[in-house]
């Protein structure tokens, strides 16, 4: 299946449109990926803080 998709690749000698849109998709994730992962620290960081909090 690789193989086929490469030897179209180098017959046409341009990438197939729908590389380019995975690859901004991709990049969009990656950028989302990250929000997700700040908001996740900074949401354990606060449990943590009204843990040690007195009632």
């Amino acid at each position: 299946m690789l193989y086929n998709w490469q030897t179209k690749s180098r017959q046409t000698g341009q990438p197939f449109e729908d590389q380019k849109l995975q690859q901004a998709e991709l990049a969009r994730l990656k950028r989302e990926v990250g929000r997700l992962e700040d908001e996740v620290s900074f949401l354990k960081k606060a449990a943590a803080y009204f843990a040690k909090q007195p009632r």
